[in-house]
Parts: structure tokens; sequence; C-alpha cells
């Protein structure tokens, strides 16, 4: 199974539509929150286009998704989400995801979560910041933000492979158009 892993949008049609463009036959697409909104700190990305970007969310099939801090119930409305989720777990062969934006419930208590529910990967955004790390026997997944990078990290999404007792970890440059950083897990 491959998953697309998108985080921090904040409204860029233009790169949320590249990401989806380059990425094919994807089964599922785990959306990370901060969809619509720029937020104050932040500048507007190129392509800005909240509506369109808006149907583009509304219109993908097969997703997931958990709200994050630029996320307002107007917003979750026009895509189509009943009400706002800020945490869920998923489980792909023998490995469970714990899905969170990595505000609220932030990192320190996502980890205390995800270790009560016994997950093997935290998948988070809202840093900005791409990377793939363990953590007290759990893998941080960030897969940066599409639309507003930070720290010297590229326009960038995740994909991830799943098998029954593998998962493939990738790192996606979007404006590269490749994977540029991966990790296997095996149980």
């Amino acid at each position: 199974m491959k998953i697309v892993v998108i985080s921090d949008i904040h409204g860029s049609e233009y790169w949320l539509s590249k990401a989806l463009k380059q990425i094919k036959d994807a089964d599922r697409y785990i959306f990370l929150g901060d969809f619509l909104y720029h937020g104050p700190r932040n500048i507007i990305p190129e392509g800005y286009n909240p509506l369109k970007t808006s149907d583009i969310i509304k219109n993908t099939e097969n997703k997931s998704f958990v709200c994050g801090n630029c996320d307002a119930p107007v917003d979750n409305f026009l895509m189509g989400f009943s009400e706002p989720v800020y945490y869920s777990v998923e489980t792909y062969g023998d490995f469970k995801l714990f899905i969170t934006h990595g505000w609220d419930p932030d990192i320190k208590d996502s980890l205390k979560m995800a270790h009560k529910n016994k997950s093997d990967i935290i998948l988070y955004g809202h840093t900005h910041i791409s990377g793939i790390e363990n953590y007290e026997n759990t893998v941080l997944f960030n897969p940066g933000s599409v639309a507003l990078p930070k720290s010297g990290t590229p326009n960038s999404c995740g994909i991830i492979i799943t098998e029954k007792n593998k998962l493939i970890l990738n790192l996606y440059d979007i404006e590269k158009n490749e994977i540029y950083k991966k990790t296997e897990l095996i149980k």
C-alpha cells in the first residue's frame, strides 16, 4: 500500500497540486493539518488559493486527517470534515501509527499517548521541518511542509510504503521530484 502524507499546506493550491500530480497511484492520503490559512507568522505561500485548496482536499478520496493550529471550524466544514480531529491511530500491517499535527497534542504528549496505544510511529507536522528520527523506541516522522518549509528543508511530503511486516518511510522533495531520505522498518 502506498500512503501519501501531507502537512502544512497553508492554502497553497500550487504546491498541493504539484505534489499530488507527481506522486501517482497512492492508495491513501493522510493530511496532518494547517490546510488553508497561512497564519500570522508566515508569508503568504506561492499559489495561495484557499478555495481551490479546499476543493482539492474535499475531492481527494481515501483520506484521513487531523487538524492543526491554523485550522478553523468553518474551514473544516468547507472541506467536508464533520468535526475537528486532533489525533488518531491507524494500523497498517503490523504497524500502528499515531497521527497528529504536533501542536495539540504536542510531541511530548503525543509520545505518551503513542506509548499508551503501543504505536510504532508518530506522524506529525507543525514545525515545517522534515525528518525521520528514533526517540524512546518510537519513530518520529515529519513530512515537512508542502508550501512553507523551514530550516533549509525542501517543499516536501511523505510517502509510506506498507507491507505486512515492513514499512518504508520516504521524504519526498516536491521541487526536485525525488525521494531524499528513506528509512525501512521491519518487525
